[in-house]
């Protein structure tokens, strides 16, 4: 009777600690955008910063490519294409105007092309009726030792935030000499976003080209 009894209390006692236990809280659910409504805008990844590693350069050559073809018999081919951004007035004073020589006797030379491409796209082609060609200041002087003449590009509409893009092709149709390379020299190397120099030569070739540079002077 008494084990009975202290069962009927033991189960009375856990019946009436369940009745006044708290029902478990629910889940929280994180808000849902309603159809409609924009929802609340993420974290945006941090913009990142402009390149200025060339900011405070007058001008930036983006593509500087030569290229040489030589044939056997001294006769070669010579392109020269350059890409370059415009960031100073200076640098319109300096490229405004294009002078590239060539020796008259021997060699010719052609303007491929020579255009500006403005910040919205436009391009403005100069047209060959720009170019000049002209005697060279040593051929003024001493006409009787120099065959050397020049072509005068006179670039249209060029200002600061355009791109210039030139390109010429030297033509050697007479060689002085059989496997007569010569030499080329680069006295003034501005800043250079990509460059390429290549030549090709026969298998026979036994010339040499010497490529000299020297660091640049913006003062």
């Amino acid at each position: 009777m008494f084990a009975t009894r202290t069962s009927f209390v033991l189960v009375l006692a856990l019946t009436v600690a369940r009745a006044q236990s708290p029902a478990p809280a629910a889940p929280v659910q994180a808000p849902t955008a309603l159809s409609g409504t924009a929802a609340p805008d993420s974290p945006k990844a941090p913009t990142p910063p402009a390149d200025t590693t060339y900011a405070k350069e007058p001008y930036v050559f983006e593509l500087l490519q030569q290229k040489f073809r030589f044939e056997a018999d001294g006769r070669y081919q010579r392109d020269l294409t350059f890409r370059v951004r415009i960031q100073s007035e200076s640098a319109v004073h300096d490229l405004g105007l294009l002078v590239q020589q060539f020796a008259s006797a021997f060699e010719s030379l052609d303007v491929v092309y020579a255009r500006v491409r403005k910040p919205d796209g436009t391009i403005i082609e100069t047209p060959p009726s720009d170019v000049q060609e002209l005697d060279s200041a040593v051929s003024r002087e001493a006409p009787m030792y120099t065959d050397e003449r020049e072509k005068h590009v006179a670039i249209k509409s060029l200002s600061v935030g355009d791109v210039l893009e030139v390109s010429f092709h030297w033509n050697v149709h007479d060689a002085m000499a059989p496997i007569t390379f010569g030499w080329i020299a680069i006295t003034r190397e501005p800043a250079f976003a990509e460059r390429d120099d290549r030549d090709r030569r026969p298998a026979r070739a036994t010339g040499k080209i010497a490529l000299h540079r020297s660091k640049a002077d913006h003062s």
